[in-house]
């Protein structure tokens, strides 16, 4: 792409800035820069009907709706900025776009709590000299996209199940009075704000071979808006009575996933990682289920109740056992180490004697049988070291210091 003289004050950030820090109750800071950025803008390029639910059902009756997103993605517009410092020896050289938070450790920008993230091309300027000036390169062609099963669980101030919060709304309608049947025929907005995260990195040259990165990033407040297309066939319910009980939906699972409680462990061993199954529901019933490793291992059936103020969420904890282990199996709810074999997982590929790799699936077995997809997450065991562990060290012999003449200093370094 050409470069133009774009001006940085083109790019509006949105003033509305928050992040939610899981496990802490220190904010982190919404923008922090290296040494090598002088500033990363973000904002979303004008309003957006980001999912649109639709009632999937062939019978219209009320009893049989089947409310679900059109597409399994869903596209941000994104408008994002990277301004590198001012010095021809530093230049732009990639991006990257959280949903979710992050924060800056050193010249590198780390996930805090993330649900998702991608590469990202957004604009950027470079400083060019004094007769050049600034020259900014234009970018922002692509949108962010984000695929709804991966940010479906996860911190409440993060979080996007478009389906959870249509229900929210339906059951606030119903609690406040109003018709069930009325609500799914119209058209319904519902708008929530979820943090995105945009971080920059530029190269500063130091020699002919040498060059320091260093990034940036800023954490913006996104509006989201799902729109649900009413249907006006839906029929069904009584004249009369209690509202609450006559539109009750059918109980359904909606959906089902396992998430990681640290995606990538690298630390001391044995351990247990622990996981959480969040279960998605309309109504209230019994769900039965158990877990699949990546060996194909089936646990044991497990059952949960969800009821009404459980608000349509369910979670199940357990824990995987990392530690030497003969053979593979299910204890309660731990699974001991298997034997890990050359392969890829997600198309990367795993070195077995240092990284291991395991997944997670949930297979429902009632009220209906299904099967999530695999949920990745690997382990690395490194013992720190001890007293024991370290050799001693012959000292080396004294070699005398040079005799220098007075008034002439060397450097040493």
């Amino acid at each position: 792409m050409s470069k133009t003289g774009l001006s940085a004050k083109n790019f509006v950030t949105i003033s509305s800035i928050f992040v939610a820090c899981i496990g802490s109750a220190a904010a982190n800071s919404p923008r922090s820069n290296s040494s090598q950025v002088e500033d990363v803008t973000l904002s979303q390029v004008g309003i957006n009907f980001h999912v649109t639910l639709k009632n999937m059902a062939a019978n219209k009756h009320v009893d049989n709706i089947d409310i679900q997103p059109e597409k399994n993605t869903f596209n941000i517009p994104l408008k994002g900025y990277v301004k590198c410092k001012k010095s021809k020896k530093i230049e732009f050289t990639k991006a990257q776009v959280y949903f979710g938070t992050v924060k800056r450790v050193g010249k590198n920008v780390e996930p805090i709590s993330v649900l998702h993230d991608a590469t990202y091309h957004p604009s950027f300027a470079e400083w060019t000299g004094v007769f050049g000036g600034w020259v900014t390169e234009a970018g922002n062609s692509d949108p962010f996209v984000v695929p709804l099963n991966k940010v479906k669980n996860g911190h409440p101030a993060i979080r996007f199940d478009p389906l959870a919060l249509f229900n929210e709304k339906l059951q606030a309608h119903i609690n406040g009075g109003g018709s069930k049947i009325e609500f799914l025929k119209q058209d319904q907005y519902i708008n929530v704000n979820r943090p995105i995260s945009l971080a920059g990195t530029c190269r500063e040259a130091e020699t002919f071979s040498k060059s320091t990165n260093g990034s940036g990033y800023i954490t913006a407040s996104i509006p989201l808006t799902i729109m649900y297309k009413g249907d006006a066939k839906i029929f069904g319910g009584m004249g009369g009575g209690n509202i609450a009980n006559q539109l009750a939906a059918p109980f359904q699972v909606t959906s089902a996933s396992v998430t990681p409680h640290i995606k990538d462990y690298v630390g001391k061993c044995p351990v247990d990682l622990k996981f959480r199954v969040a279960f998605n529901a309309q109504g209230s019933g019994d769900i039965k289920f158990r877990l699949v490793s990546e060996q194909g291992a089936k646990g044991p059936i497990k059952s949960i109740n969800i009821t009404k103020n459980d608000n349509g969420v369910k979670v199940f904890d357990f824990a995987r056992s990392i530690q030497e282990a003969k053979q593979g199996g299910f204890d309660n709810t731990k699974l001991a180490t298997p034997q890990q074999n050359n392969g890829s997982i997600n198309q990367f590929a795993q070195q077995p004697m240092t990284k291991k790799t395991g997944s997670w699936r949930v297979e429902l077995v009632e009220p209906k049988k299904m099967i999530t997809e695999e949920s990745y997450y690997s382990w690395k065991c490194e013992t720190p070291k001890g007293p024991g562990d370290i050799k001693q060290v012959k000292p080396k012999r004294a070699t005398p210091k040079p005799i220098v003449p007075e008034g002439l200093i060397i450097n040493t370094n």
